[in-house]
């Protein structure tokens, strides 16, 4: 039997999604995230992600109906890779340790993911303002966490606990975009194992001293 041939072979059993339908799926999505970050939304057919999978058109609305239902649960598992980068919740006890780990953890999330600085190029480009998974569940998470952090004395009292998410997400994310640009104009070795901890720490002091003797 063919690769397409399995893949689209029955992947019911007595009412339970079977074990080829789960390997269907991730083959479609894996496909479909690395077109859609080549391409965009816009510029990526049904078709082209058939011919991708090495699957049909049928089996691809079969599992997610939709061109846009297919780009939804490639974002979704962005979302749901991203928790295994996250370290555990604080408790409201936000200090250094935490947002060191919690910024050396979305950067290394950005690292083991390159298509998704890709992706989310396109959706600015293309205008999507669709969801990315749960990560409106995410930022309002953090967001508690921040305040409760503000409102227990260890911030200050102005700090907005959104835009303090914001910062941290942006100093991040240039970082993974721009590393061998910066590396090249300032002189740092960028095989330097050291490096991506030292500009975390650079952050986590700005973030929380402001950086001040």
């Amino acid at each position: 039997m063919s690769r397409r041939a399995a893949l689209e072979a029955p992947e019911v059993s007595d009412g339970r999604p079977s074990a080829r339908g789960d390997a269907t799926r991730a083959a479609i999505l894996d496909a479909a995230e690395e077109l859609f970050a080549q391409r965009g939304f816009s510029g990526t057919s049904m078709r082209a992600l058939a011919e991708a999978a090495d699957t049909s058109q049928p089996l691809l609305h079969h599992h997610f109906g939709t061109k846009r239902g297919l780009y939804s649960a490639v974002k979704d598992r962005f979302t749901e890779r991203y928790r295994g980068f996250t370290p555990p919740d604080p408790g409201g006890a936000l200090g250094m340790d935490y947002v060191r780990l919690a910024l050396l953890g979305y950067l290394r999330f950005l690292e083991s993911n390159p298509r998704l600085s890709r992706l989310m190029a396109w959706s600015r480009l293309e205008s999507d303002e669709q969801p990315w998974g749960q990560a409106d569940e995410v930022w309002r998470r953090m967001e508690t966490v921040v305040r409760a952090a503000r409102d227990g004395g260890m911030l200050k009292a102005s700090l907005d606990p959104g835009l303090f998410m914001v910062h941290a997400a942006g100093i991040v994310q240039y970082w993974v975009d721009n590393r061998a640009a910066v590396c090249r104009a300032l002189g740092y070795d960028p095989e330097d194992p050291d490096l991506d901890a030292r500009y975390i720490a650079h952050c986590v002091d700005v973030l929380l001293t402001g950086g001040g003797a």
